[in-house]
């Protein structure tokens, strides 16, 4: 596993009770994730 994508995982858990921070990181990590695959089709 990306230590990255962990560490990621574990922000989102730390701010659970900020929904905006919350919101935007699911969306960070949405694009991100988005990045990954464009990455490994080309």
């Amino acid at each position: 596993m990306d230590p990255f994508l962990g560490s990621i995982g574990l922000l989102r858990l730390k701010n659970m009770n900020k929904p905006l921070q919350m919101i935007s990181k699911v969306i960070l990590d949405g694009s991100f994730a988005m990045a990954i695959l464009e990455f490994q089709e080309g």
